[in-house]
């Protein structure tokens, strides 16, 4: 953050912590940025699946099989993964 410690506010617990955003912000102060991580999760993931898909169907290809061991599955899920 940059902050100094001494203005950054001191809370007593998770609730009391709670209990300040609602005072201060109202109920949408809890749920502010949930959009946006959820989209970003979303696409995310999205991308993440579609890869997934490609790795295995070219696996199948290259191993001509119709069915991966799932050894094969870990090495599509990690291909995806390291985008």
């Amino acid at each position: 953050d940059g902050l100094p410690r001494a203005d950054l506010p001191a809370y007593r617990g998770t609730l009391d912590a709670m209990r300040s955003a609602i005072r201060t912000e109202g109920w949408r102060g809890l749920y502010s940025g949930l959009t946006p991580a959820l989209l970003g999760s979303g696409v995310s993931w999205g991308v993440y699946f579609c890869a997934y898909n490609q790795a295995k169907e070219r696996n199948r290809e290259w191993m001509k099989v119709d069915q991966l061991s799932p050894q094969m599955h870990l090495l599509s899920a990690a291909e995806a993964g390291s985008l």
